[in-house]
């Protein structure tokens, strides 16, 4: 249906960047089967790399065990407040759907296919 009012809109002459919309589905959590290994480097926390594994959970998750100051406003209905710039790798939204920028990341649906800098 938002499709189809967005679709609408931009078709009235709206400006895409004016046009907010935002998917509210339940919380998935990654696959905590498989051996799966990546190195996630924090690059603004000046923190070593680290191992994430799925046992880990997301990119979030994983950032705050370690320590590492994210955004998680996403957890109390700020949604997108947990965006933060990748700045190499390659990410998977659990949600099913990627982000409009392919170098933004939304931190609390993320996990790693590859070695990931994030810029947090």
């Amino acid at each position: 249906m938002m499709d189809a009012v967005t679709a609408g809109l931009v078709a009235r002459g709206v400006p895409r960047f004016d046009i907010f919309s935002e998917v509210f589905r339940s919380p998935t959590t990654p696959p905590s089967d498989g051996d799966q290994r990546f190195t996630v480097s924090f690059a603004r926390s000046g923190r070593a790399p680290a191992t994430w594994t799925p046992r880990q959970g997301t990119l979030l998750t994983f950032g705050e065990s370690l320590g590492v100051q994210m955004a998680s406003g996403c957890r109390v209905g700020q949604c997108e407040s947990c965006a933060v710039r990748l700045l190499s790798g390659k990410v998977r939204h659990l949600h099913g759907s990627e982000p409009e920028d392919p170098a933004v990341c939304l931190a609390c649906q993320a996990i790693p296919l590859e070695d990931v800098v994030l810029e947090a």
